[in-house]
């Protein structure tokens, strides 16, 4: 799930019952008593003593979990077995819900879709999975289940279930009408976006992206001008924005990008301030914040300007939303039992890892929060057909990226 930051960021989830056997000879009953099991028979009584009892149900309790444990160590071995769906596929926008349905069904053998009357919505998840499909020739793994879930609030657009390849849409943000849809993306445009007298500018917020800005500002005013837009090209256009507000927040990515701004690196030089990026990774959250807080201070008071950056938007695709939780069932898919179970285990020092976190940031900032949200950015990029960094690329297949 991940969160996504509102618009606000902008402003700095038997009886023993008689149980009787047919024979001629003997007739077995089990009785229950406080502290001991009786098991009597005609011919002879032997009573189990309570030490006898408990070893016999940790026995038992023993064997269930060794056969439940062969069980799943054997059949998921972490081979990811490609999908075999048609390699090509053409999308073609339904005109109904039972159309949109059996689209899914028959091409991606989806077994409960409940998207309950929303078109549009439809159209978006069968388009976005026809181009996954294509990308990858048909071996992409497809989820069983789609639908909405009331669980999932605003801030959390999606969320993928893996072991019930069920694919969980945020109702609360997917189900809003057009004109709430479109009301909300232009109040989140006046926090940073101002016209005055024929001209356009950004309002001054430190490590604001300002290049994915530009661009989600150019596709707003498109959409201003399509009377053919719909809800969900709005709901889109919000998540680029959230994106954008989210990511100035997030210290070890503005971080980065300062430390690819020459002029910046310049004005610290010449105030005498440290800058080690392997160290200031090394920091709490909040002592990055700090820091980042006094030299931005400096920085504009030296440039008469904030810093901006110009690192990519997660959602400067529509259809990435469901290329990123179908990175996480491939994942899933590729991933034995016990890296499963033991997942944590794997790399729990991979925020703190300066040498990774450069490697993630070169994806996205939200990459760099976890190797699961690393492995999902970067099969995102994948589905887009970019290329992916070497280093980035052995990291992926580290965590148990699939490669299809």
């Amino acid at each position: 799930m991940d969160k996504i930051t509102n618009f606000n960021n902008f402003k700095i989830q038997t009886s023993t019952n008689k149980n009787q056997t047919n024979s001629n000879e003997v007739k077995v009953e089990l009785t229950q008593k406080p502290d001991e099991v009786v098991l009597s028979t005609a011919k002879d009584k032997k009573k189990l003593s309570t030490k006898q009892k408990v070893l016999i149900g940790i026995g038992t309790t023993l064997a269930l979990l060794g056969a439940v444990g062969s069980v799943l160590l054997f059949t998921k071995s972490g081979k990811l077995k490609p999908a075999k769906f048609s390699e090509y596929i053409e999308f073609k926008p339904a005109e109904t819900m039972e159309e949109a349905k059996r689209f899914a069904q028959e091409n991606f053998k989806i077994k409960n879709y409940d998207l309950e009357d929303n078109l549009d919505m439809a159209n978006w998840l069968n388009e976005g999975l026809t181009n996954l499909n294509n990308q990858f020739k048909g071996k992409a793994h497809m989820p069983r289940s789609v639908a909405f879930s009331k669980q999932l609030k605003e801030n959390t657009p999606a969320s993928m279930t893996p072991i019930f390849d069920e694919l969980m849409l945020s109702k609360e943000l997917y189900c809003k009408d057009l004109e709430t849809a479109r009301q909300e993306v232009e109040e989140a445009i006046k926090l940073v976006y101002i016209v005055e007298d024929g001209k356009e500018f950004f309002k001054p917020f430190n490590g604001l992206n300002s290049k994915a800005l530009s661009e989600a500002i150019s596709e707003y005013k498109r959409l201003m001008g399509d009377k053919n837009a719909k809800a969900i090209d709005w709901i889109n256009l919000s998540l680029r924005l959230e994106d954008i507000a989210v990511a100035q927040t997030h210290p070890a990515h503005v971080l980065s990008e300062l430390s690819k701004n020459e002029k910046c690196m310049e004005i610290l030089k010449e105030e005498n301030i440290p800058f080690n990026l392997a160290e200031l990774y090394a920091k709490t959250k909040e002592e990055q914040k700090e820091f980042l807080k006094n030299i931005f201070a400096i920085i504009n008071q030296k440039t008469k300007q904030c810093f901006h950056t110009n690192a990519p938007c997660r959602f400067d695709n529509p259809f990435n939303v469901i290329y990123h939780e179908l990175g996480h069932l491939q994942q899933y898919k590729n991933r034995s039992f016990y890296s499963l179970i033991f997942k944590d285990l794997i790399d729990p020092n991979f925020t703190k890892d300066f040498s990774k976190q450069q490697i993630a940031q070169k994806i996205s900032w939200y990459a760099q929060t976890s190797p699961d949200e690393f492995v999902a950015e970067i099969f995102t990029q994948m589905c887009n057909g970019k290329r992916i960094p070497d280093d980035a690329m052995d990291l992926y297949e580290k965590y148990y990226g699939a490669c299809l």
